[in-house]
Order: structure tokens, then sequence, then C-alpha cells
């Protein structure tokens, strides 16, 4: 009856919008693959894989023992006339060659645990997100380098203001008016709470 369509987009760009966290899209790929990759080493590291060299001389070279328990699982072991070289945590690869015994070394967790800040702070720098809003344990910045630290943040946030505060407008004018009152436009105002943190230290030490 008002003449008016009741939905309000609080897009985030024009002509349609952008989600706010599709630039984090690649970086958060690349640390699911890191982590999902770094959980299927983990089991290398509790049970090594093994290989045993056996001599092509002896008359059981090449022959995998016996074992009941792995009658069901082929994949356990190996041997030279049907080789079975399964990748799988616990499990022996058995080789010609030398008699000799040994065990391939666990992946060095350094190798997954180290890139993780790297991707971590492409995300920060994709989003304009200050990288120790990340590292919540870490030590935040102060000051200038706080101020620095946020700029890009704060000037997301400025326009995200200046776009959802007009939506915000005429989403309370349209409710205002459906319960009947008779509303100025520019008699409401949408007013933001500051965005970036106030730190009173300097300004008194000022």
């Amino acid at each position: 009856d008002l003449g008016k369509i009741p939905v309000f987009h609080f897009r985030t760009r024009f002509p349609y919008g952008r989600p706010e966290h599709k630039d984090a899209y690649g970086p958060q790929n690349m640390l699911n693959k890191l982590v999902a990759t770094q959980m299927a080493a983990v089991d290398y590291q509790t049970l090594p894989q093994r290989y045993v060299l056996q001599e092509l001389q002896t008359p059981e070279a090449g022959k995998a023992p016996a074992d009941e328990d792995f009658d069901d699982e082929p994949s356990q072991t190996g041997s030279v006339t049907d080789p079975n070289l399964v990748s799988s945590p616990g499990s022996v690869w058995w080789l010609p060659g030398a008699k000799e015994a040994g065990q391939f070394d666990p992946v060095d967790p350094k190798a997954f645990l180290e890139p993780i800040d790297k991707y971590v702070n492409a995300m920060a720098t994709t989003t304009s997100t200050p990288f120790h809003l990340y590292d919540v344990g870490g030590q935040p910045p102060t000051g200038l380098s706080l101020r620095r630290a946020e700029m890009p943040l704060l000037h997301k946030v400025a326009r995200r203001m200046l776009m959802f505060g007009q939506v915000w407008k005429d989403s309370i004018i349209f409710a205002l008016e459906l319960l009947g009152f008779d509303v100025d436009p520019e008699s409401i105002q949408v007013t933001w709470k500051p965005a970036s943190l106030t730190d009173e230290k300097e300004p008194w030490e000022t």
C-alpha cells in the first residue's frame, strides 16, 4: 500500500555486493590443505614406515614373512616377486639387496607449521585485516604502529558505514511509515560508534 518494496539490501559494493570474506578464500584453501596434509603425516610420527632389504642368494629372498594378521591386508607388506609397495603408517617394504632394515624419517612438523604464518599473513593482507587480530596470543602493536596497522581496516569500515547507514535509514523510515507516522527523512540520522580503539595513554603522556 505504501508503494515500496520491503527489501533493504546491505550490499558491500555496487551493483549486487560481494562476500566480505571472498578475498580470504585462497589463503583459507592453503591453510585447509596444509592442515589436512599435516594430519595425514602425523600417523607417520607414531608409526614410521619401515623397509627390509634382503640378499637375493637366500632361499627366502624377496618373500615377506607369513603373518596371519596381514592375510586380509596385503598392502601391509610387499615382496620382490609381487611388489606391493604401499605407503601407509607402520607398513614394511621388503626389497632385494643387502640384508638391512631401517625406516623412513617422518616429515618434520616445521614443514607444516612454519608456512601457516605466511598464509595467515596473506589472508590479513588481502582482507585488510590487521595481523594482530589473527594472532591473539602475540603482543599487539601500540600507538602509531597500531594506527598504521588498522588503517586499511578502518578505511573499509568507513565505506561500510557509508553504504549501510543509508540502508538503515531507509528501513527505519519504512518501518515508521508502516506505523502511520508522517516521517521527515532529514529527521532520521544514523550515528555509528567510532570504529577505531582509543588509546588514552598517549594523549595523557602528551
